[in-house]
């Protein structure tokens, strides 16, 4: 099976028929290039955080710069709960709601592939992606609610982000700044 057409195939097509084959080559072409361009430079995780911070199902990843004012490394795990403070209560219950996360980090954070460790006196940027899609998209829509990142360290220490407000322009357009600091101090 040949993928190209044959010198007497190819004379015997129609002009649009040419033009098309022209455009899917040109087309294949460069989605090759931007994938080798982010292979290169080690950022296919933020490949979603550079076409408008969205996952795949349209709830915007949450832009986080953790910050570690400490000198000693500290080292978290890359997933974990969350919370949504509902303005209302859930059934006649506590106003929240469970979710859970995962940290994309960006391409300079020292990360394995459940952990991320930030360096004594260093910042990195990194994305949380929501889990469950469909939870948070709902509650994206109300636009009323506050997310609240769980950050568990590695030595068995919580850290809490503080409440982000949940609406789709704060998430869109906002990188949230939170201090991780050890516990050993």
């Amino acid at each position: 099976m040949r993928l190209w057409p044959s010198r007497q195939q190819w004379k015997s097509w129609s002009l649009p028929s040419k033009l098309t084959a022209i455009g899917v080559l040109i087309g294949l072409v460069g989605l090759v290039l931007t994938l080798a361009i982010f292979a290169a430079s080690g950022n296919f995780s933020q490949l979603s955080a550079r076409l408008g911070r969205q996952s795949q199902r349209g709830v915007p990843l949450v832009a986080l710069a953790l910050s570690n004012p400490g000198t000693s490394s500290v080292s978290i795990f890359g997933r974990g709960d969350c919370v949504f403070w509902l303005p209302e209560g859930v059934d006649g219950g506590a106003p929240r709601s469970a979710g859970k996360y995962q940290l994309l980090p960006d391409k300079r954070a020292k990360s394995e592939p459940d952990t991320l460790t930030l360096q004594g006196s260093s910042t990195v940027t990194v994305y949380a992606r929501l889990e469950n899609q469909s939870q948070g998209a709902s509650i994206l829509e109300a636009g009323s609610t506050d997310l609240e990142i769980i950050f568990r360290q590695l030595d068995g220490s919580i850290q809490f982000s503080g409440p982000i407000p949940f609406t789709r322009h704060k998430i869109e357009s906002t990188t949230w700044r939170i201090e991780i600091r050890s516990d050993s101090h």
